[in-house]
């Protein structure tokens, strides 16, 4: 297991100078300084650094007003939570938390804080591999794992704290599911039964969707999405959301598509619910109204597309092609690819990459300069301009078109 960790001026990189005036504060205060969270895990691992998870002793706002004060920066504090960020004079941002213990007034509820020693902080997470903190000196870090997550770490355990861990934030359940994906791991013996009489309890509808549609969001960022869906099968967590995902067929689509957006994981999970259920499962889909929209209407806008594509049988115009595919958006279009065969989706390429962009020399000045009196004949000739357009007609064709739609009789 790595041992990199001792020297942390040299993993933190730009982050080390701040780190380090920030220390020199609180060892003037006498509070310890850590590093914690998932940067320890991946430390351990010999992983990337990405993650800078600090916690201090005392309070975060207090320690940063004093770095102010000695260095100079801005720092913004949120008293509330416990946290600030210090803005250094050169810009760079590094966020501090105070050590805290939770207690929670019930199964599901948001936990209550306040102000506690660092080993109190590491009690109060989740799983063992989160629990570990490296408290940093000027030359050295000394490891803090009172939970043996290094241990759990190195025999690839998932290990819960203690047995009230997933009733008090069932969230955990999501959770643990992208650690088992990302870093291979199984549950530990005691964990597995609890886990088990969690589900049993059926725990999860304790807390909103939004909280768990939070969590599935971020299991659909992962790199390694194939064993997500995997792990979160074997547990049931999808049928539990609704009966209509108990069958995997709706998750085929993933070894043909591109995986790189979350917002394509949750396209699929709605192409295997009913109207009803989506409208029930709204409250789990993060993001603003677009994706609110995707979420309801996206499934019938493929399924009608895909649709019209094979009633073409082969016999493709730029035109007709557009106007099938013209109120998708790229998600959607993204998804439709993969139920295309390949002559199809050449076609959605071509709109995607020039097709969309394609514009008619016909406008509505244009139309009354040529004597027409506005009206709602307008529209239907400039969509038949553009048609033209699309199908690569001239300019002269393009005001052909329009002006036959506009000496049609009623």
């Amino acid at each position: 297991m790595n041992s990199a960790w001792r020297n942390w001026r040299r993993l933190l990189g730009p982050n080390a100078a701040p780190v380090s005036r920030i220390l020199a504060v609180c060892q003037q205060q006498g509070v310890r300084l850590a590093i914690v969270g998932g940067g320890v895990r991946d430390i351990l691992l010999g992983r990337e650094f990405r993650d800078l998870d600090l916690v201090v002793e005392g309070s975060a706002p207090e320690v940063l007003s004093a770095v102010c004060d000695a260095h100079g920066g801005i720092a913004r504090t949120h008293a509330q939570f416990g946290t600030a960020t210090w803005c250094d004079p050169q810009g760079m941002g590094v966020d501090l938390a105070s050590a805290r213990s939770e207690h929670y007034p019930h199964s599901g509820a948001l936990p209550m804080v306040e102000m506690a020693s660092l080993e109190a902080d590491l009690a109060r997470r989740d799983f063992s591999i989160n629990a570990m903190a490296l408290v940093l000196s000027d030359n050295d870090a000394e490891l803090l794992d009172p939970h043996g997550g290094r241990r759990d770490l190195e025999h690839r355990r998932l290990v819960l704290l203690h047995a009230q861990s997933l009733a008090d934030d069932p969230t955990r359940i999501w959770r643990g599911v992208r650690f088992m994906a990302r870093l291979s791991l199984e549950l530990g013996v005691s964990t597995s039964e609890w886990w088990q009489r969690a589900l049993d309890q059926d725990v999860l509808s304790r807390v909103s969707l939004q909280r768990i549609g939070a969590e599935i969001h971020r299991c659909f960022e992962e790199e390694n999405r194939e064993q997500v869906w995997r792990v979160a099968q074997r547990w049931g967590l999808w049928q539990r959301l609704s009966t209509e995902l108990a069958n995997d067929e709706w998750v085929s689509w993933r070894s043909d598509s591109d995986q790189s957006s979350p917002a394509l994981s949750w396209l699929a999970m709605a192409t295997a619910l009913s109207p009803v259920e989506r409208e029930r499962l709204l409250p789990l889909v993060p993001g603003a109204k677009p994706a609110h929209q995707r979420w309801l209407h996206g499934p019938e806008r493929i399924a009608r597309a895909v649709t019209q594509m094979k009633a073409l049988n082969g016999h493709f115009r730029p035109s007709v092609v557009a106007r099938i595919v013209a109120g998708l958006d790229e998600v959607e279009m993204r998804m439709l690819w993969t139920r295309l065969g390949q002559v199809k989706a050449g076609w959605l390429d071509w709109w995607r990459q020039e097709g969309h962009a394609v514009r008619s020399v016909v406008t509505g000045q244009g139309l009354i300069a040529r004597g027409f009196s506005p009206g709602p004949r307008f529209a239907s000739a400039k969509a038949a301009a553009l048609d033209a357009a699309r199908d690569g007609g001239s300019a002269e064709e393009q005001w052909s078109r329009a002006i036959s739609v506009m000496e049609q009789s009623d």
